[in-house]
């Protein structure tokens, strides 16, 4: 989040500019990312905080818990990687590729339950996903910073490639004792998958979820641009919701959501 407003705000005038003749679909893009998966509450409240001597003592500590993942990861027949977007993956060594794509696993830590809790218990993956009866890639990405720690709501992601290993993945994560949110509070999935793009590029599953809001917001143009800003503001936030929950890259099917009535948001064939 910046200093223009809140994300959704933010979404609301890109839309507002992209309707009116320019292209913002880049800016959308992430505005919409970070939408879903931001938790802005807890930005501000890490934004009051950072800097202060408690602040970077949880921080260095958290970064001591990750550096520790690191040293053991080998031993115990993972690899590590430091990605990019502030992520750091582990993957069990072995273990087939599939030419579809990635699916996941998410799963977002409660800190306001136990600030502790989620890091302290985070090297127990090693043993309980590395206990997963799959012959298919498997392999999970953790916050490299203590501020993703606390302000993403992607905590964890378990990426594998066999489809038929998701619940026996879902009770190795559960058997870890996390203390976690429900997801659908903030119109998010447990599980997801990524695949290709409008681009021919592979995407992530949130990367497609927005690229189908801005599918439906092109189809919507002529609408919008005579929408009221709250009216928009409004449809905007129930169309992403909507799209989060029931993206069409996750069935094989091609809806969109259909904004051509103010403020309406119903599920549409393309």
């Amino acid at each position: 989040m910046n200093e223009q407003g809140d994300y959704l705000e933010q979404l609301t005038k890109a839309t507002t500019r992209h309707a009116a003749g320019r292209d913002c679909r880049a800016a959308i893009g992430k505005i919409i990312y970070g939408l879903l998966t931001t938790d802005e509450d807890r930005m501000r409240w890490v934004g009051q905080r950072v800097g202060t001597p408690r602040y970077k003592g949880w921080s260095l500590w958290y970064d001591q818990r990750v550096d520790e993942m690191r040293g053991k990861a080998d031993a115990l027949g993972w690899s590590c990687e430091d990605g990019d977007a502030g992520w750091v993956q582990f993957s069990r060594r072995g273990g087939q590729r599939s030419e579809g794509g990635s699916h996941k696993l998410y799963v977002t830590f409660d800190p306001g339950a136990d600030l502790a809790s989620g890091a302290t218990r985070m090297p127990m993956l090693f043993d309980a996903l590395g206990n997963v009866p799959t012959e298919g890639k498997l392999s999970f990405k953790i916050q490299r910073k203590f501020t993703g720690y606390l302000g993403h709501r992607d905590s964890l992601v378990v990426h594998f490639t066999d489809e038929d290993a998701v619940e026996a993945i879902q009770q190795a994560v559960a058997s870890v004792g996390f203390n976690t949110l429900d997801r659908s509070t903030f119109h998010r999935v447990d599980v997801g998958r990524d695949g290709i793009g409008a681009d021919g590029t592979k995407k992530s599953d949130t990367e497609l979820v927005a690229e189908q809001v801005i599918r439906s917001i092109d189809a919507a143009r002529d609408s919008i641009v005579r929408m009221p800003h709250d009216t928009l503001k409004e449809a905007l936030s129930k169309l992403v919701a909507k799209v989060s929950m029931d993206a069409s890259h996750r069935k094989g099917l091609s809806p969109h959501v259909d904004m051509r009535s103010e403020g309406a948001v119903s599920l549409a064939m393309r």
